[in-house]
């Protein structure tokens, strides 16, 4: 008597739902340990967090972003702790430059006048 021998069909799919899992875990523990962005970070804490990060790379490059809410002293008092934590390069993060809308001339309104 023949044997049949069937073929298993294979599969073209991967199940994501484990990554998917583990992705949502990782998520909930680095909001519960990451920075609270309400409350600042104290200067002791950007020196020793800017300290450790520069003895695994000490060519890291640290960029400091601050809206125009920050007082300009306050932008300086951080960029010198950063270089006393080390950093050798010391830069911006700006945000790009807006096109000013249509009627608009630096700045100025188009109100009557």
């Amino acid at each position: 008597m023949a044997r049949l021998v069937r073929r298993r069909k294979l599969m073209g799919e991967i199940n994501v739902v484990p990554y998917i899992d583990v992705m949502l875990v990782l998520l909930v523990i680095f909001m519960i340990t990451g920075p609270n962005p309400d409350k600042p970070a104290s200067e002791a804490t950007v020196s020793a967090r800017t300290a450790a990060l520069l003895r695994r790379d000490p060519q890291t490059p640290i960029l400091v972003r601050a809206d125009t809410t920050v007082p300009y002293g306050t932008v300086v008092r951080a960029m010198v702790l950063l270089q006393h934590a080390g950093a050798a390069k010391v830069g911006f993060l700006t945000d790009p430059v807006r096109p000013a809308p249509r009627g608009v001339i630096n700045g100025a309104g188009g109100g009557a006048g």
